[in-house]
């Protein structure tokens, strides 16, 4: 018997990368989101988005429940309070 857990970041077609970030190339943030959903949703309707970092509600001032949306995809660095995903 296999069991399969769906993957809470799941983002479009996007790959995740669970604590990790992608500095820079922020395209446009918002602090208003309701949750990483919301913010996935921003991005694959928001022209130029290639990528999104959001902040876990343990990241800390100015990253907890924010979202970072990404125009260009050159890199990831560990980060235990972040989650990313990418076109």
């Amino acid at each position: 018997i296999y069991t399969t857990t769906k993957d809470p970041y799941a983002c479009g077609n996007m790959t995740t990368f669970a604590y990790y970030d992608i500095p820079n190339n922020n395209l446009a943030t918002s602090s208003s989101l309701a949750n990483y959903t919301a913010c996935c949703a921003w991005c694959l309707s928001y022209t130029g988005c290639v990528g999104l970092t959001w902040g876990l509600p343990t990241a800390g001032w100015f990253r907890a429940n924010y979202c970072f949306l990404k125009s260009a995809f050159p890199s990831v660095s560990s980060d235990s309070a972040l989650v990313s995903a990418h076109i």
